[in-house]
């Protein structure tokens, strides 16, 4: 069950990625961005002017890494500010089958003007069992 964007906040860091390209001032073409999140996806639009990112959607569920029995679900952040080539944002819901509050997080780069890598964070705690923290890493591309 998706949620509406909670938090979204824009990123001001920046930095470079695992191969060394330099983040900073990178500005993304506009489009539609799609890619994975471990085996879940993830996908994104990009603004025309290059300044936001919109309507990320993924399948990300930290509940089903944790080992904990859920339903396939869709986490929404809304839209999100794009600084010096990064975003942030934040979103929470419930899982359907028992009511437990999840909160997620991205941190994200494009590490160019077509490519975005980071890492989506899941949170969870469902009563009888340990805390669930979670986190993957993601790519996006842009689609052609």
């Amino acid at each position: 069950m998706a949620a509406g964007a909670v938090g979204a906040t824009a990123a001001g860091a920046t930095g470079s990625s695992k191969t060394g390209v330099e983040t900073k001032n990178v500005v993304p073409k506009d489009g539609r961005y799609a890619g994975f999140v471990g085996p879940d996806t993830i996908h994104f639009t990009v603004t025309a002017d290059g300044k936001k990112v919109a309507h990320l959607v993924t399948t990300y569920n930290p509940a089903a890494n944790c080992s904990i029995p859920t339903a396939d679900q869709t986490e929404s952040f809304g839209t999100l500010e794009i600084h010096d080539g990064s975003f942030q944002g934040s979103t929470s819901d419930v899982i359907p089958s028992g009511g437990t509050p999840q909160n997620f997080s991205i941190d994200g780069h494009f590490v160019s003007d077509t490519r975005a890598e980071g890492t989506i964070h899941g949170h969870l705690v469902v009563k009888s069992l340990p805390p669930c923290n979670d986190h993957e890493p993601f790519t996006v591309n842009r689609a052609k």
